[in-house]
């Protein structure tokens, strides 16, 4: 009871803390308008590193809770290192780590700065013009802005709170949560989509209150592989999909057609090494999705040159995202 009781209480202060005024539509409106004089942009996107998936959903902007979605093996993990790599070059990124170790986590961003496969980084037997190269590619890291943490037992507020220390000390602006499913929220330890439903909520008025973009990966159900066709994920695969359809501003689901055994498309086409990127939310502009080229550790993505976006959203798609189509 007096645990309950304490966390009750900081969770109060932590709202009030953050309590605003109101702004009239007329201060608003002129806010825009001298932007709009000034030519200066009212809210800063941040690219995420892809230009096809930029194009799309614009970069990342702060006050925005954006989730990655995929089965496993699919490549999250390498997808948003790849991401973290590139933002964290102009722009402080935190990364939490719930499910990979950092010691894991740095040798897949050597592998993808460097030549050297995973494999051989995992097993740590190098030649010396190996070693070399990893210490030119640590001259090369060590000016990115990017900082990891390895916390998993900590609640939501100690979770808050260490944002904030590293937002006040860093000016961190991107916050990478690897994965959702993997977070815990004490008092609801027996109601699991409760316990989803809270921290998604938190998340997202943690990303506006805090004026930061938190990112977060999420599992899919199982129900994909038993479901025909290509397999393409929907909204509806989310684990406890609930709370992180209603709280995401933005949901972008990373599919590999190789990954299901489909080796070539309609037209004869390989698709061994392609992978989608396809958007399936997004409050500020539309639905597509961008495809990309991924290196046989599946530590590196790469644009597809060339290739036009293959994602199409059937009608029972639609039905089931509520929308017209948007285009």
């Amino acid at each position: 009871m007096v645990l309950r009781l304490k966390q009750f209480i900081t969770e109060y202060e932590g709202k009030q803390k953050f309590t605003r005024p109101s702004s009239s539509i007329e201060e608003l409106v002129e806010e825009q308008v001298q932007c709009f004089v000034n030519n200066e942009p009212m809210g800063t996107f941040i690219p995420s590193g892809f230009e096809g998936l930029d194009a799309i959903i614009y970069g990342f902007m702060p006050g925005e809770f954006v989730v990655l979605g995929g089965r496993p093996g699919m490549g999250k993990t390498s997808l948003l290192l790849q991401m973290a790599m590139f933002i964290s070059e102009e722009t402080p990124v935190l990364y939490f780590s719930y499910d990979n170790s950092q010691n894991v986590l740095t040798k897949k961003i050597l592998a993808n700065y460097s030549d050297i496969s995973l494999k051989q980084l995992m097993k740590g037997d190098l030649a010396l013009e190996q070693i070399e190269e990893i210490k030119s590619a640590k001259i090369k890291l060590s000016k990115h802005k990017l900082f990891f943490n390895e916390s998993c037992s900590q609640s939501i507020e100690s979770f808050r709170m260490l944002c904030e220390k590293h937002i006040a000390e860093n000016g961190v602006k991107i916050i990478i949560i690897d994965y959702l499913q993997l977070m815990r929220a004490a008092q609801f330890r027996h109601q699991r989509d409760a316990e989803l439903s809270y921290l998604c909520r938190e998340l997202k008025n943690m990303a506006k209150e805090l004026d930061v973009c938190v990112i977060a990966s999420s599992q899919l159900s199982r129900a994909v592989e038993t479901r025909g066709g290509d397999k393409r994920p929907m909204l509806s695969d989310l684990r406890e999909s609930g709370a992180i359809e209603q709280d995401a501003d933005k949901v972008v689901f990373l599919y590999r057609p190789e990954y299901y055994g489909f080796l070539d498309d309609q037209e004869g086409n390989s698709l061994k090494g392609v992978a989608e990127l396809i958007v399936v939310k997004n409050r500020i502009g539309r639905l597509d999705s961008t495809t990309l080229i991924v290196n046989r550790d599946f530590t590196r993505f790469t644009a597809f040159e060339g290739a036009n976006n293959a994602f199409n959203f059937s009608n029972e798609r639609m039905d089931e995202l509520g929308i017209s189509p948007p285009f």
